[in-house]
């Protein structure tokens, strides 16, 4: 509390996560981060720990290692750092970067390439009622890339590195902005980029809204209205959620 004073933060307790409760983990991080700088003159202010000091500092070790230390799990988090105009580079460790940019690099070819197979799919010839077909249409994603088009991987590879390497040296913008309202304007400058910054940046930070939609349902299927068809429930929980 005295260093909470001397700083003139709010004088808050820490929150402490309950695996039961919607959203508490947010809570305690947001309030860790809101009391950053006190917790920080706390437990450097003296130069041998107390039994309470390496008590908390173990726990807070072993529940970082714990939640955070796992290889895929960070992974996720340094491709979706890169994908977050806020962020990008800054919170990847330098020996991760090359390697995050060489994996959104082969994420965004697939990409391209799938829509590229679609766009030509879309101008396949029409079966005839005779059920004959003047041209066969592609039929994999591969053979966008087969030995009768050389070229076609080294202009994929260019426009590629064009987009990611103007998207990286584009500024970031301010943390308290929405990433993917700054997708939404920039998806003209950025087509490829701009989906897999959608596919990453929209998983959900807690399963919290998930789990409203669970209790929504159990309060439309109650025991007076366990007959209702499932087709049924989901317009009766879509409802309650949208209007």
């Amino acid at each position: 509390m005295d260093a909470q004073k001397e700083l003139k933060l709010p004088e808050h307790s820490l929150v402490t996560e309950c695996q039961t409760r919607w959203g508490s983990r947010q809570r305690m991080l947001d309030r860790v981060l809101e009391q950053s700088k006190a917790l920080t003159q706390v437990l450097s202010a003296k130069e041998e720990d107390t039994d309470l000091m390496k008590t908390i500092k173990s726990k807070i070790i072993a529940y970082l290692e714990k939640n955070y230390n796992d290889p895929e799990t960070q992974e996720l988090l340094d491709v979706a750092s890169l994908l977050d105009p806020r962020f990008k580079k800054d919170y990847i460790s330098p020996e991760n970067v090359t390697r995050i940019e060489d994996r959104v690099r082969v994420e965004i070819e697939l990409l391209y390439a799938l829509l590229l197979f679609y766009v030509l799919q879309e101008k396949r010839p029409h079966v005839s009622d005779t059920g004959a077909t003047e041209k066969k249409g592609l039929r994999s994603v591969g053979s966008l890339f087969t030995k009768h088009t050389p070229s076609a991987a080294v202009q994929v590879e260019a426009v590629i590195d064009a987009e990611l390497n103007s998207y990286l040296m584009a500024p970031v913008i301010t943390g308290e902005s929405d990433p993917l309202a700054w997708w939404k304007i920039h998806t003209v400058n950025f087509p490829i980029l701009s989906r897999l910054a959608r596919k990453y940046l929209c998983v959900p930070a807690t399963s919290s809204p998930s789990e409203r939609l669970f209790s929504a349902s159990g309060n439309i299927v109650t025991c007076e209205r366990a007959c209702l068809k499932p087709e049924m429930v989901d317009m009766l929980v879509f409802l309650a959620k949208n209007f």
